[in-house]
């Protein structure tokens, strides 16, 4: 099913796959739903031949940068942006020049969630039905990224944006970021997979604390509580991520992603599980040629010697 201006009524419901870790057919690289994607510069919604360029993907040096572009709405992710975004983070992962995602925003902040005027036209129920479809379609197609995704955050960072934040793999922010992990219509459960993703990084105690204070949660305060690994000026957060990004697309091909792979496997897993997958992924790597079969030191050959 599209994810248009037809799947908005009233309702309505998207079907979503069981597998979590797979893109949601409502989106596909070519033509989909309206949308005519370049793959080279921009992916928007062609409408009456005017490209909507609520998404920039640009591609160097094993760096896919994918920028919110809705500046004057605080990059608030609308039914366009959000066909358009998870078309960009698909091409991303299959981009043969791209070994590291980038994501960030442009203006005043990274992302102020679901835009809410979309909700306006809908009755409670079905605003709801939207809310979450919204959610699950986007943060599966940033689940299914083989690839590490680095967010540079900045300025607001609020609902469904925070928890496209928490989804990805690495959190660099400036020091004017605020996190703000509570619904926008002040309730106290939260919303957009937030629960799932505050328990995981920060435990049961830190999650509840969080959510029952309602905290808003500045750039200091993330890192912490481990939710960020650096804080910087705001004009010095680009420069660095893409540091990180160029260091990260140095190493081995596949190597990052096996280790992506077993890390974010091992949430399901036993631990008996997780060292079968752990031994399966290493395998693979070495298979690629991407581990070097390292001599064994003498020390250790003398150590099983004497055992």
């Amino acid at each position: 099913m599209m994810f248009g201006m037809s799947s908005l009524k009233t309702g309505s419901v998207m079907s979503l796959r069981a597998n979590d870790n797979t893109f949601p057919e409502a989106v596909s690289p070519g033509e989909a739903g309206g949308y005519s994607l370049r793959r080279k510069g921009l992916l928007g919604l062609v409408r009456n031949g005017v490209m909507d360029e609520r998404v920039t993907y640009d591609c160097a040096n094993g760096v896919a940068v994918l920028m919110l572009n809705r500046a004057e709405r605080r990059n608030a992710i609308d039914r366009w942006m959000l066909q358009a975004l998870i078309a960009a983070l698909r091409q991303a992962n299959e981009d043969p020049q791209a070994r590291v995602v980038a994501l960030t925003g442009r203006g005043r902040g990274f992302c102020a969630g679901l835009d809410m005027d979309e909700n306006r036209a809908l009755d409670v129920e079905a605003g709801e039905e939207y809310a979450r479809t919204c959610g699950q379609l986007l943060l599966r197609a940033a689940g299914a990224v083989r690839k590490p995704i680095i967010v540079a955050a900045h300025g607001v960072c609020s609902g469904l944006g925070a928890s496209l934040a928490l989804a990805c793999d690495m959190r660099v922010m400036s020091d004017d970021t605020v996190l703000d992990p509570g619904p926008a219509d002040g309730s106290w459960v939260p919303e957009a997979g937030m629960s799932w993703f505050l328990t995981r990084h920060l435990g049961y105690g830190r999650a509840f604390d969080v959510i029952a204070r309602h905290d808003r949660l500045t750039a200091m305060r993330c890192l912490e509580l481990g939710l960020a690994s650096d804080v910087l000026p705001c004009e010095t957060l680009m420069a660095e991520v893409m540091r990180i990004a160029s260091t990260l697309a140095a190493q081995p091909a596949h190597a990052l992603s096996h280790a992506k792979s077993a890390l974010r496997d091992a949430i399901g897993m036993s631990l008996m599980d997780a060292v079968a997958n752990d031994a399966h992924l290493r395998r693979l790597e070495r298979e690629a040629g991407e581990i070097p079969r390292l001599p064994q030191p003498a020390s250790a050959r003398q150590g099983v010697a004497r055992v």
